[in-house]
């Protein structure tokens, strides 16, 4: 997805005004991995894990004695309920150009509480586990960021708690996670209450429904916190004419209908773009090789061919990104297939069925959707880690977006139908007004530290338990996301350009460095 980021005001950090700074999240909890099968476009159980998210923050540490503590970041927004951790230790010497950022948990912490450590002087190699180099003239793709998707359950719980707004897109420093993108659906999901679409029009203007208006409220008071939010667009069905099976809520789009259901979508990109959003991109449609009974549209490549066809033109002259395909994994070939034959810029990828390395076989591959379901803190955050951080990463990904931004403790509000056990990266709780983060939230926070949007992708060794992604920053600076995904504390040396560090990473922790 790329544009002229001189009149963007995306987002940039301050450069650092110390050396590398690291942050890292720990915590000790199993669990196992949710399955979604109606997610997948294959027969099975489908894995739909998400790793954990942890806040992360580059506070500067001022003179030549830093061993002792900074003062606490900012505490979390009201909405939320700081639980214990539990501290880490780990044997420091001072340093005066260094802080290492360490999050403590145990199994009832919330990824609120920081401890600052400092980073060894990496003098010597004896006893690293380690060594991370990184040459930052090896860069790959751009990157675009991190984001998560604005559902219908997302926006009416943002809505009722707008602190969780806060939480999710301000910066790390800030108390926030530092989202950088959403994803808008252009129609309803298995996460809404009703069935709706936009309508269109004899004179071309699709006109949103009061169920989209809501969402974009909610958007308009996204952007007060996060200036130069990029939006990710897609609808998962068709007003009921369009579809083979008008009487129910999936379906498959009518060969009469694709030309009425291009318009559709060339329409709402007009509406969106001249109300001054940032729409980077939309996709044909979501999964279209799946229909359920939640709205949904089933399409075959020859009709998204010729959609693609009829909108491109309008969607370059707004400056807007068309993706193939927005399904698994396993549909690789199929994504590459189109970007052969069809007006497409890039490819968007779910992770419910396939290997994130099968995104090598197509240009410009995004992560827009996935999700995780009951699971805790190890596996999902190690799943997350490897999988659509690590892997996806290295096959090419320009960013992540998860699915629900927030859902409620009952995985809704929603109607029958889809997902039925789907987390957001926040539970928000209207009766107690809490907001809890889940293990998602962690991964994405410190993926949000570690890179800006428009960073590019560095090169990083494959080192068994130790996931990584690196990036080097328009600011100048470089960030390094990781995750120890072993039970013991890792001692790792990270040498960026010749200049090396040292950090303890302790066991199933996520960590960020910048510097």
């Amino acid at each position: 997805m790329a544009r002229d980021v001189s009149t963007s005001p995306r987002r940039t950090r301050r450069p650092a005004e110390i050396g590398l700074a690291a942050v890292a999240a720990v915590a000790v909890v199993g669990v196992a991995v949710g399955a979604v099968a109606s997610r997948s476009s294959s027969a099975g159980d489908v894995v739909v894990a998400a790793g954990d998210r942890s806040p992360n923050l580059v506070v500067p540490v001022t003179g030549a004695e830093s061993a002792s503590q900074p003062s606490a970041p900012p505490a979390p927004t009201p909405t939320s309920t700081p639980e214990t951790s539990t501290s880490t230790t780990a044997t420091t010497v001072p340093t005066p150009s260094v802080s290492t950022r360490v999050l403590a948990g145990s199994a009832s912490s919330t990824a609120d509480s920081w401890e600052f450590l400092v980073a060894r002087p990496a003098t010597d190699r004896d006893g690293v586990d380690h060594r991370i180099e990184i040459d930052t003239a090896a860069t790959r793709q751009t990157w675009e960021g991190v984001g998560a998707a604005l559902t219908d359950s997302s926006a009416a719980l943002l809505t009722a708690h707008p602190d969780a707004v806060v939480r999710l897109f301000a910066e790390p420093a800030d108390g926030g996670a530092g989202l950088d993108l959403v994803r808008l659906p252009l129609s309803a999901t298995d996460f809404s209450l009703t069935d709706w679409t936009w309508q269109p029009t004899d004179d071309g203007t699709a006109i949103p429904s009061p169920e989209a208006e809501a969402s974009l409220a909610v958007l308009d008071s996204i952007e007060l916190v996060r200036p130069g939010l990029g939006v990710v667009g897609a609808a998962w069905t068709s007003p009921a004419s369009f579809r083979t099976q008008p009487d129910q809520r999936g379906g498959v789009l009518r060969d009469d209908s694709v030309a009425a259901y291009a318009d559709l979508l060339a329409d709402q990109v007009s509406v969106l773009t001249d109300r001054g959003i940032d729409l980077r991109a939309v996709s044909v449609g979501n999964e279209p090789g799946h229909v359920g009974d939640y709205p949904t549209l089933g399409m075959t490549d020859d009709q998204m061919l010729a959609i693609a066809e009829r909108i491109a033109p309008a969607l370059d002259a707004h400056g807007v990104d068309l993706l193939a395909l927005d399904h698994n994994w396993s549909d690789a070939e199929r994504a590459a297939g189109l970007l052969r034959r069809g007006a497409f810029d890039g490819a968007a990828f779910h992770c419910y069925d396939g290997d994130p390395a099968s995104m090598a076989l197509v240009n410009r591959p995004i992560i827009t959707e996935c999700t995780a379901t009951t699971g805790g803190w190890r596996t999902s955050v190690g799943w997350m880690a490897r999988q659509l951080v690590g892997e996806a990463v290295r096959a090419g990904s320009t960013g992540l977006l998860t699915w629900n931004l927030a859902l409620d403790p009952q995985h809704g509000p929603k109607a029958p139908g889809g997902c039925e056990e789907c987390r957001g990266l926040l539970t928000v709780d209207p009766s107690a007004g809490t907001a809890q983060a889940t293990p998602e939230y962690a991964v994405m926070r410190h993926l949000s530290a570690a890179a800006d949007p428009d960073a590019d992708v560095v090169e990083t060794p494959t080192i068994d338990g130790l996931p990584l992604a690196a990036f080097a920053n328009t600011d100048g600076t470089v960030g390094v996301f990781g995750h120890n995904d072993t039970e013991e504390p890792l001692l790792v040396e990270v040498v960026v350009d010749g200049a090396a560090q040292r950090f303890e990473i302790e066991p199933w922790s996520v960590f960020s460095l910048r510097g």
